[in-house]
């Protein structure tokens, strides 16, 4: 092919625009197919939040129940629940180019159900640990596989940036209806582990709804390098373009890896923030006298992921109109006001509910942000994850010692610097050029 060829080839696979057969996926892929792959992918991360945002609220319950005076001394559950989300996002990166996504996504939330009924009857607090470490390391098999799978169906369409915001909505939607059921089951029973049975039943559902994708449809995860070819009236890319536009793209390796350290390292301090001020946000409300009940508390966090799943819901209609960028800056803004008013001692229901707002659109705004800097495969999906879940070991077990240790004056503080720590990563990721550089010496 001469050169002029090859431009003008891959001019018009750039122009091509953005039709749902475009995407790279395999011939097997229907319209349907994605649809409903990716409905129970929403779906999946809905069952995701129910199990990360329930343990929480649950602390103070699971404290007195198993005799234990601070639910502080439950802080370690995020550790290791953050560990087993760490081995489970790198082993991740490893198995999940042999094994299909859905097997991945619903064995992952067929465990988690298996594992809140666990909690459910724990009488001690080692097995509580155990449980949590497999709630991790599952929870990391559902996370990385549900963004590589949306990620890798949309890569270079303008609708990427509305459907990873609707992926971690339905994240943030099951993590604000866990307080609130904690709440309404502590009320009515006085037992926290119905809670933990009716999270589980719902993961059990969530699971199996992936076996009702066919095998033709969903068999397989997606190939970056499979594209579909044309058929009939359908405005496809052809097998001839596609070899083109993969190799009109190739990633530059050095930069590549730095984009994804910066990545990871963005990642750890978000995640663990959102997860730290998500999961302490009611045991501080209790020890600070704001809130006197553990129901009162829960609503407390309840108020925080309500606020979050607004914001992601926001989020949708947003990023037709804003890129990630943009979205990532005033993400960024706004946190770091909100927290300075709980520094301040304004208002604890005002400020929690300001912070689940501006945190609620980020991670997927960096999922974003990845894509247009490198391709998302299995290895940049699974430095997100190794970096988020590096930041859930850590932070949270950090701002619990902090209570513990040195009051609850230290909570929103070390708050406000992750939050200054997160933004110093955002901006040196944001500063790196892509790592895609056009090759004009084609064949």
């Amino acid at each position: 092919m001469e050169e002029a060829d090859v431009m003008n080839t891959s001019s018009d696979v750039v122009a091509a625009g953005s039709k749902w057969m475009h995407f790279k996926q395999p011939e097997r892929w229907s319209r349907n197919g994605v649809y409903r792959f990716s409905s129970c992918c929403f779906v999946a991360f809905f069952g995701l939040g129910l199990v990360i945002g329930l343990l929480g609220p649950s602390l103070p319950p699971l404290a007195e129940a198993l005799d234990i005076e601070q639910a502080e001394d439950l802080g370690f559950l995020f550790t290791v629940r953050g560990l087993g989300y760490f081995l489970g996002s790198l082993l991740f990166g490893f198995i999940g180019k042999k094994l299909s996504y859905r097997f991945l996504i619903a064995g992952g939330c067929l465990i988690l159900a298996l594992t809140q009924v666990l909690i459910a009857v724990s009488v001690s607090s080692v097995q509580l640990g155990v449980v949590c470490f497999l709630v991790g390391f599952f929870s990391g098999f559902v996370d990385s596989g549900g963004n590589a799978a949306v990620g890798s169906l949309l890569t270079g369409d303008p609708l990427a940036d509305s459907f990873m915001q609707a992926l971690h909505f339905s994240f943030g939607l099951g993590a604000f209806t866990a307080p609130l059921l904690t709440a309404v089951l502590l009320s009515f029973s006085g037992n926290i582990s119905s809670a933990f049975l009716v999270v589980g039943f719902m993961c059990f559902c969530i699971g199996v709804s992936f076996f009702t994708l066919t095998t033709v449809e969903a068999g397989k995860k997606p190939a970056s390098k499979e594209l579909t070819a044309v058929h009939g009236e359908e405005d496809c890319i052809t097998n001839e373009e596609a070899n083109v536009e993969a190799t009109f793209w190739s990633p530059h390796n050095s930069n590549r890896k730095l984009i994804l350290l910066l990545t990871a390292f963005t990642a750890f301090f978000y995640v663990g923030c959102e997860i730290g001020f998500g999961g302490w946000i009611a045991t501080y409300s209790i020890n600070s006298h704001v809130v006197r009940t553990k129901s009162s508390a829960a609503l407390m966090a309840s108020v925080f992921w309500a606020s979050f799943t607004i914001g992601r819901l926001v989020s949708i209609p947003l990023s037709l109109y804003l890129s990630c960028h943009w979205i990532l800056f005033m993400d960024l803004s706004g946190a770091i006001v909100s927290t300075v008013i709980g520094v301040l001692g304004v208002n604890l229901w005002l400020c929690s509910a300001l912070v689940g707002l501006f945190l609620a659109s980020s991670f997927p705004s960096s999922v974003s942000l990845v894509q247009t800097k490198t391709n998302v495969d299995q290895v940049s999906t699974s430095c997100l994850m190794v970096g988020a879940s590096l930041g859930e070991i850590l932070i949270p077990f950090l701002l619990g010692e902090s209570m513990k240790q040195l009051g609850v004056g230290w909570y929103f503080p070390l708050c406000l610097m992750t939050i200054f720590l997160w933004g110093i990563g955002f901006v040196l990721l944001l500063v790196q050029p892509t790592s895609f550089q056009s090759t004009q010496d084609v064949s």
